[in-house]
């Protein structure tokens, strides 16, 4: 009979005199002072009053080996399960842009395969594809999502109406659930008039729009073709969409240029209605070559902790959509969210018609409309692969302080910025390490 140990996963963070001990696949912190875990750790477990022992006990900290692995399988098998669930549509409705965003990846992608524009007929069999892949998924509770992605997914406002015409069609006659599949639209926002407002509007589609500052901020990074401003444009999409009762989101790359302006823009954009803010890293190699001499560590770490102050200052912490996920994660016990959707949960439709797995990486699966009907798209050859950032749990690229709160990164940026789809992803790994660290002593002051 194998006897108790502490678990292989049991991990602690220190401050000061105190020390948080829990588990590494599963973190329930158990608060304990530097002089108890030090006498805790090197006395027999037998020595354990029943309390404490207890307290070990249900969070896993003491397990015996075929326990641990067994923990470990679990976990594996739960996250599996995840990342088989094609939650999210990608329609790339264009290939190209009227912005040209000094970091975007879409001009080189524009180049590569040309200015292409989905067609409709392309639209309505990816749609048909996800609604497919969706079969047996209709039940599990969770929303899922058709998002109008690009380029500028407005300079194909024909197919657009098309496709989200066609999904309620489809949720009408149940062959897409009825409810909980949300549509998005992501643009720059410059496009947007009355007609396309009032077209969300009846369509119950929410708009995503970029912004990175105010004014001559927004500008250092988004510029259109011509090199002009953009802010004024954006301000104004804002604006209509809140005048015609269009949800509105704002997602934001956190830059060098715009770091210290995060809180402005967050009292800006809630001025113009916006409900809910997303900031993201700066991904693939425009962060190298924006940085100048910081290395991507030291602005990464730096980056983290001015978001997390920021959404601490907020009235309302759900306001930002990063750290938030992490921390009902981290309070609900939903481990391991996605940090991207990329490993199993997403069909994109390019605007070539060709399947893949990631909006930027050209992995092609074939044309939607000739993949034959058990086409699975967490069962391709390279999301098997980029799963092994998520399933290898104990690997290097797994293993770090709070690896709970990871969604296993961008393979995209890893793939940019290393050559390796299967590097660590710097950015989702500091910023999960930076909001672990403060979820952790926050609990305690709110449990204290």
């Amino acid at each position: 009979m194998e006897d108790p140990q502490f678990s292989r996963f049991l991990e602690c963070c220190i401050r000061g005199d105190l020390v948080a001990v829990y588990h590494r696949l599963h973190p329930t912190p158990l608060y304990l002072s530097s002089t108890e875990w030090e006498s805790t750790r090197t006395r027999p477990l037998s020595s354990f009053s029943p309390d404490l022992a207890n307290e070990f006990l249900r969070r896993g900290l003491i397990a015996t080996q075929s326990e641990d692995e067994q923990d470990l399988l679990n976990t594996q098998s739960m996250l599996k399960r995840q990342l088989a669930r094609p939650t999210i549509l990608y329609l790339m409705m264009a290939q190209h842009c009227n912005f040209e965003c000094t970091y975007c990846p879409i001009p080189e992608l524009a180049k590569k395969y040309g200015p292409r524009l989905l067609t409709i007929r392309d639209a309505k069999a990816g749609i048909d594809l996800w609604a497919k892949q969706l079969r047996g998924w209709e039940d599990d509770g969770d929303e899922f999502f058709a998002i109008f992605y690009g380029g500028e997914p407005l300079l194909n406002k024909k197919t657009l109406r098309s496709a989200a015409t066609y999904i309620r069609q489809l949720q009408q006659i149940g062959k897409l659930p009825r409810e909980r599949i949300r549509l998005l639209l992501s643009t720059n926002g410059s496009l947007l008039d009355a007609e396309m407002a009032r077209f969300c509007r009846d369509e119950e589609i929410a708009v995503v729009v970029g912004i990175d500052g105010i004014d001559g901020t927004n500008d250092l990074t988004r510029v259109d073709r011509l090199g002009q401003s953009t802010f004024a444009r954006i301000k104004e999409a804002f604006v209509l969409l809140s005048d015609h009762g269009v949800p509105s989101f704002a997602s934001v790359t956190v830059t060098p240029g715009n770091l210290d302006e995060l809180g402005e823009l967050s009292s800006f954009l809630r001025s113009v209605g916006v409900e809910k803010v997303g900031l993201n890293f700066l991904k693939g190699r425009a962060l190298v070559q924006m940085l100048g001499g910081e290395s991507p560590e030291s602005f990464y770490r730096r980056s983290s902790r001015v978001m997390i102050q920021l959404f601490l200052s907020l009235s309302e912490p759900s306001f930002e959509y990063q750290i938030e996920k992490k921390r009902l994660a981290f309070c609900e016990g939903r481990f391991f969210p996605p940090d991207c959707t990329c490993y199993g949960n997403q069909v994109v439709i390019q605007a070539d018609g060709r399947v893949t797995n990631c909006p930027f990486h050209r992995h092609d699966q074939g044309h939607v409309r000739a993949l034959p009907a058990d086409f699975r798209i967490a069962e391709t050859q390279i999301v098997q692969n980029w799963q092994k950032r998520i399933l290898d749990l104990e690997g290097s690229n797994r293993s770090f302080h709070g690896q709970a709160l990871s969604g296993g990164g961008c393979a995209w940026s890893s793939l940019e910025q290393n050559g390796n789809c299967l590097a660590p992803d710097l950015a989702s790994q500091i910023f999960t390490e930076e909001v672990f660290d403060e979820l952790i002593w926050t609990s305690y002051t709110e449990g204290a």
